[in-house]
């Protein structure tokens, strides 16, 4: 079988497969370009969420994973099933590392820290865990816990906080060394895009540089709702007089998915532009790695440093491209790549900026167009053998809850397709259509999906490759994109 060149792998963020419904938003959208494709070309259903993305049984699917796993080539077991697996056999409390760590803030009568996102949607953390790190902390003597709530109300319904803040509570009961100390949605601690003034106001709060509201969190999260301030919005909050994280003492994130929780560690590590004053924990713990370039202690090493589909297809001399705007930027590069930073010999990436926005409700098309343009130039100046490119408008414009903005949003990535395929498919190119989650198909939910997603191969020779095509998961693509660009 002949070479394709060039292949475009094309990751649709959030675009799932689900029957027509007043709330699938995919079924809503003009899509003329998707529709006369999936009539003319080979094209299945794929399995994003569970255990074919290494995720416990029931779990929707997320962009970390979905990318990885396209991108390894095979199943990987993620964060949330080891960790819940080492709550199960209850080695996390005895693990040397953390057991260390708090028997040193025990002896020497330091404040333990805990901060995480109070939710139960297991994307960027489970609340369940928490209840792990309080027994071993207890465990070790410590006498004083503080709590720094993250609101989600992204991942979960918009107004739920009240459901976590209230079982939290509960949980606390049974631990009287324990305080809920701050709360405040994850704009503000988990902003991944460069948005410092956003980042800077959760460490302020985080390291007492904010006054003390006199209000219960109650009162605070109704007083935001009336103020249409939904969970994901509410403003950094300081609940008690004694919640600063201060020098020497501890602190544990219990965030196990790193990328939206980078620039606010940066601010415990002193790299960072707010000016507030620095502060110097004895140590930082995390569930895994949040970069190199953050010495955090990790619990839980990750095992699969394998480049996957890209070091296989840079080996064979092939050139890369990678791009996607700010928003999913480490999801073509990081965590494609199975947990590295750098290029790939003959890899370029690309980063387009997402626009600075509250809501991509306001902004549906994203920065699609930019993205498509920079994959235009260079298949004009200088092709590359594989693009892998990411369009994020159904996963984040699908978050927003807006059925007409979503619509457009996906009606917008029909265009920029067809803008690809144009300058492809006639003259002897591959492009292949795929996403990593489920989202925008079921507008009820504010959460990821557990549906399928689609996988089409357009090219002039797609015939030649039905036997190839992908019919079960995600971890079946790479194998096909391997064989089209590689002889």
């Amino acid at each position: 079988m002949a070479q394709q060149h060039p292949v475009l792998l094309v990751i649709l963020d959030g675009f799932g497969d689900a029957p027509s419904s007043s709330t699938n938003a995919i079924q809503a959208a003009a899509m003329p370009h998707l529709s006369a494709w999936k009539r003319q070309y080979p094209h299945s259903l794929l399995e994003a969420a569970g255990q074919a993305v290494g995720l416990p049984d029931g779990y929707p699917g997320n962009s970390e994973v979905g990318h990885m796993t396209i991108g390894a080539g095979t199943i990987i077991p993620q964060p949330l099933t080891i960790i819940n697996q080492a709550m199960h056999d209850k080695t996390i409390q005895t693990n040397p590392l953390l057991t260390a760590a708090l028997d040193r803030s025990a002896h020497a009568g330091r404040t333990v820290h805990i901060i995480g996102l109070m939710s139960h949607a297991g994307v960027h953390s489970e609340m369940a865990h928490l209840n792990a790190y309080l027994d071993a902390a207890v465990a070790a003597g410590v006498s004083d816990i503080v709590i720094h709530a993250i609101l989600d109300g992204r991942d979960t319904p918009a107004k739920s906080a009240e459901v976590y803040l209230s079982e939290l509570e509960t949980v606390l009961t049974t631990y009287p060394q324990a305080r809920l100390g701050t709360i405040q949605g994850r704009f503000y601690a988990m902003d991944r895009d460069g948005n410092w003034d956003r980042t800077c106001a959760s460490f302020a709060c985080l390291t007492g540089n904010t006054p003390v509201d006199e209000r219960s969190w109650r009162t605070c999260i109704t007083d935001s709702y009336n103020q249409q301030i939904t969970d994901e919005f509410i403003r950094p909050t300081r609940l008690i007089e004694d919640s600063a994280i201060s020098d020497g003492d501890g602190v544990i994130c219990i965030q196990f998915r790193p990328e939206r929780m980078g620039q606010l560690i940066r601010c415990l590590f002193g790299h960072s532009p707010c000016h507030i004053p620095q502060v110097k924990p004895d140590y930082i713990i995390t569930p895994v790695s949040y970069g190199p370039e953050l010495d955090t202690t990790v619990l839980f090493p990750s095992t699969y440093h394998d480049g996957g589909l890209k070091q296989r297809v840079s080996e064979a001399g092939k050139k890369i491209f990678a791009i996607a705007e700010t928003e999913k930027y480490a999801h073509v590069t990081y965590f494609f790549s199975g947990g590295t930073h750098e290029p790939f010999p003959g890899e370029t990436q690309v980063l387009i900026p997402s626009i600075k926005t509250r809501t991509y409700a306001d902004y549906p098309c994203m920065s699609a167009p930019q993205i498509t343009d920079r994959v235009l130039r260079s298949l004009h100046d200088d092709p590359a053998d594989l693009y892998i490119i990411n369009y994020a408008n159904a996963d984040m414009v699908g978050h927003s809850g807006n059925m007409s903005a979503t619509v457009k949003a996906v009606e917008c990535l029909d265009t920029q397709l067809a803008r690809l395929y144009d300058q492809v498919v006639p003259h002897g190119g591959a492009l292949i259509i795929t996403a990593d989650h489920g989202k925008a198909e079921d507008m009820t939910t504010p959460a990821h999906t557990s549906n399928k997603v689609p996988f089409l191969l357009i090219s002039n020779n797609a015939h030649h490759y039905k036997d190839m095509m992908p019919k079960k998961g995600l971890s079946e693509i790479a194998h096909l994109v391997e064989k089209l660009v590689i002889p």
